[in-house]
């Protein structure tokens, strides 16, 4: 799990969300309400909601999928909900109780454990 989490806010324009995710090299974002978590942002969602009502409107305003893995969760429950709803990247929170988002697993992160303990 990475603690370094590339996040926007629910106020966060559409086009900064998308000009951060460029920047970052990212292709999801968590969206967060203070440290809570609010929503995943996908690339593919965000340049679908330009076309649609132009780029200022607010992430917030959207309707977000909230996804997640727990801090205590296998890999394999991340890797699971990752590919059944075709992310890369998974924000990782405390508990379901609190929401609040900690950091971010990749698939990338999930292949490389797994690597370790089959070789």
């Amino acid at each position: 799990m990475n603690k370094h989490i590339v996040a926007v806010s629910k106020i966060t324009s559409v086009g900064t969300a998308i000009q951060l995710m460029k920047r970052s090299r990212v292709s999801v974002v968590p969206v967060l309400d203070g440290k809570v978590l609010f929503g995943v942002l996908t690339m593919d969602e965000a340049e679908r909601q330009i076309e649609r009502w132009g780029d200022e409107r607010n992430v917030g305003s959207m309707r977000l999928r909230l996804l997640f893995a727990e801090a205590d969760d296998k890999p394999e429950s991340a890797a699971r909900l990752m590919v059944a709803h075709r992310l890369n990247r998974l924000p990782v929170v405390d508990s379901a109780s609190s929401m609040h988002c900690i950091g971010i697993i990749s698939s990338t992160e999930i292949a490389r454990s797994h690597k370790k303990k089959i070789f």
